[in-house]
């Protein structure tokens, strides 16, 4: 992956020292030469570890993700020479809210109050709390990224910080490689189906937008972010939306034929022995097909179109007129349509700013 990078530049990777340490411990339980070594010789800090299983406990999603935030500020508030902070957040921080800005919203729980009770550890007040956090959040990843936002701006005075958020991470458009990709997780497990033949359908409804970004393009995103928030030096986090939101892909289909279905209609009025067995796509049977608004899902169960083979078969001898009989055995008699009605708008304005600078300084 990195062999162009050795080439243009074989000494490259000497820049970089690892360090052990952990999130959830006490100052993040690093070594003292190493905490040493990062105050003296970090410039920029890009927070960007965190876990994202949706289905941890509140506990320990809180102190993972927002409690781990806090000591990640804490170190950067002692370094010496630092000159901006970024934090990874997601687009997805504030999901109660129709349109998103590129602010940060804040709860009517405190960050440090939910900290404080999960490490208290108190299993009934923290199921309770996490019961009444999943009546707006859809799980407690989402919940936490968004006091984790909330604990950065509530800290970072003197600091110039910018917080990333982007949306669904798919493969590289570019770099290292177009079509690179480190995880199946998530839509990108799911393009890959697609992109093999695995898969050739996908529950979708009318206008979603598929709001994927190339993982490169965050990256890119994130890199500029660092250099970009510095020419602000506010006091106030600034905050980057990192989506597809600007040029949005759509799931659906541009056209819709009108198949007649007379013929098919005509097998219906005679006695049931003869009728074919219609399966009902409205009851489940089949439920998924890329669509958009008012496009109809035109799929038929096998059975069916088996149904209507043999059907036109006795059918066709009651008009023994010289004339070929068509069927058209198509689902459109009772059409299937997709929709939605959520679509979140999402703000784009600081991530279009980067794109009006010079190119030098230009992500690509």
């Amino acid at each position: 992956i990195f062999d162009g990078v050795r080439a243009q530049n074989p000494t490259i990777f000497d820049k970089i020292h690892l360090v052990e340490g952990d999130l959830t411990l006490p100052d993040l339980d690093l070594l003292q030469k190493d905490r040493d070594m990062l105050i003296e010789n970090v410039n920029i800090v890009f927070h960007v570890a965190a876990t994202i299983n949706f289905h941890l406990p509140l506990d320990m999603v809180v102190n993972a993700n927002v409690k781990g935030t806090a000591n990640i500020i804490k170190l950067c508030k002692e370094l010496k020479h630092v000159i901006s902070v970024v934090y990874v957040s997601t687009a997805y921080s504030n999901p109660n809210l129709s349109d998103i800005e590129e602010k940060v919203y804040t709860t009517n729980l405190d960050p440090s109050l939910v900290i404080n009770i999960c490490d208290r550890q108190d299993k009934e007040l923290i199921n309770l709390l996490e019961e009444r956090i999943l009546k707006t959040y859809p799980n407690t990843y989402t919940f936490a990224k968004n006091l984790a936002e909330q604990t950065i701006s509530n800290n970072s005075k003197g600091l110039a910080v910018a917080i990333v958020r982007p949306s669904i991470i798919c493969c590289s458009l570019k770099e290292p490689c177009p079509g690179w990709l480190v995880s199946f997780a998530g839509q990108s497990g799911i393009f890959m189906n697609i992109g093999n033949g695995i898969a050739k359908v996908l529950l979708g409804k009318a206008d979603v937008i598929s709001d994927v970004v190339p993982i490169d393009y965050v990256v890119d995103v994130i890199m500029c972010a660092a250099w970009h928030v510095t020419l602000h030096i506010d006091n106030r986090v600034k905050v980057y939306n990192c989506t597809s939101s600007a040029r949005p892909i759509k799931y659906g289909i541009d056209i819709y034929y009108r198949i007649c279905l007379t013929n098919v209609t005509q097998l219906l009025e005679y006695p049931k022995s003869f009728r074919c067995i219609f399966m009902n796509i409205g009851n489940g049977i089949a439920k998924v097909l890329l669509g958009k608004a008012d496009v109809i899902s035109d799929i038929v169960p096998i059975d069916y179109v088996v149904d209507v083979i043999m059907c036109a078969a006795w059918h066709v001898t009651l008009h023994i007129d010289n004339r070929v009989k068509v069927y058209n055995c198509t689902s459109s008699a009772r059409p299937i349509k997709y929709g939605i009605d959520i679509y979140y708008r999402i703000c784009l304005t600081n991530v279009t700013q980067l794109l009006e600078y010079p190119k030098s300084f230009r992500f690509i």
